[in-house]
């Protein structure tokens, strides 16, 4: 109960007693859709709106990579196959999806910094394998542009990794981007997509008929860092 206090001054002294009102029942009457969230320090992760067009002479080029064994897949032998002449048109296409990203995103106080890919490589891997769960050290922005991909079979999986003191379990129905530990993405071929090298993700055992084939890359920054006179200037 709360207290409405009276202010009729034609009141006497022994009327002036408080009259009881009943407390409207809040919860009941709000709307269930009554709040806004608000997201806070989110983890993009970039897919260009527009599929490349992979050319024969670049196919031709990636078919000639010499493989090696990995983690529940291979990946070439070269880890720089992006300076490769003949893939020059994929890696400007690239370099044009890492600006993007970092435009946007990143939103650079200085503009003479650059971005630049340090690494790449192709992954290829066969129906019923899978590529290992992992992160990429040592770089700020890691990506992938899909050779070969099925559609509606190929996907990508990314991980949360950050502590989580309690484990309440979540219903089943009703996961999303704010309750889930792991969260996939559908590619296909030509799909280019970016991320922040520090978010753990992986393939799980495709299904697809076919190998898939994906060519990763690294991109780290050159330039000068941080702020004058804040005592954050590096140097790179």
């Amino acid at each position: 109960m709360i207290f409405v206090e009276n202010t009729d001054n034609n009141k006497t002294d022994a009327d002036s007693t408080p009259t009881p009102v009943a407390a409207p029942n809040v919860v009941s009457e709000l709307p269930t859709n009554s709040f806004k969230i608000q997201n806070v320090f989110i983890t993009p992760v970039v897919q260009m709106a527009n599929k490349y067009n992979f050319t024969k002479e670049e196919l031709d080029a990636i078919n000639k990579l010499e493989l090696k064994p990995n983690l529940g897949n291979k990946r070439t032998v070269s880890s720089k196959i992006l300076e490769d002449e003949s893939l020059k048109k994929m890696k400007d296409y690239i370099n044009l999806g890492i600006k993007n990203y970092v435009d946007t995103i990143v939103c650079p106080a200085n503009k003479d910094i650059e971005f630049y890919i340090t690494e790449s490589w192709c992954n290829v891997t066969d129906p019923t394998h899978f590529h290992h769960k992992h992160a990429h050290p040592n770089s700020i922005l890691s990506g992938c542009l899909y050779i070969q991909a099925e559609t509606n079979v190929d996907r990508i999986t990314f991980f949360n990794e950050r502590y989580n003191r309690i484990k309440i379990g979540v219903d089943n129905t009703r996961f999303s981007n704010y309750n889930s530990e792991s969260w996939w993405l559908p590619v296909e071929t030509g799909d280019l997509i970016i991320f922040d090298s520090s978010l753990t993700h992986m393939v799980e055992n495709t299904k697809s008929t076919q190998p898939r084939i994906s060519l990763s890359f690294n991109v780290f920054v050159k330039g000068t860092l941080g702020e004058p006179g804040a005592l954050t200037d590096l140097v790179l």
